[in-house]
């Protein structure tokens, strides 16, 4: 019983961390210092899995290298996170999954960012949220 409000302290520390963080996020975001993305699908397993976020920050074409994983618009209109395998003469990325066996069907000439950093599983939280506003 003497441990509970220790317990109780404990939870309202993270709590208000978590809140913090949070609303750190959002703002970077709002401010278009980054942009945030959730994962969907497999193609990035072992290193990003479905329902991850992704933080990108914008990047220039003369900045990227074999290995950085970018976020890119695929021709569906969707954006992909894939990592750069190649380039191709005109100056264009190959790309591919992770755990695809090969690389996709289209270079892409146009990167939307680069990924820094993935929080696990927050992403399902942004595509609840998301999906139960647009509806």
């Amino acid at each position: 019983m003497d441990d509970l409000p220790k317990v109780i302290k404990i939870q309202a520390i993270l709590l208000v961390i978590t809140f913090l963080v949070s609303a750190s996020l959002i703002y970077g975001h709002l401010k278009g210092w980054y942009e945030l993305r959730y994962v969907e699908g497999i193609s990035m397993e072992p290193t990003f899995f479905e329902g991850d976020l992704t933080i990108n920050v914008p990047v220039t074409t003369e900045e990227l290298e074999l290995g950085t994983v970018v976020s890119f618009p695929t021709p569906g209109g969707d954006e992909a996170i894939h990592r750069i395998v190649g380039t191709t003469e005109s100056g264009c990325f190959l790309t591919k999954g992770d755990n695809n066996p090969v690389n996709d069907l289209e270079p892409t000439c146009k990167v939307s960012g680069r990924v820094i950093a993935r929080i696990p599983r927050v992403g399902n939280i942004s595509k609840f949220l998301r999906d139960f506003f647009q509806s």
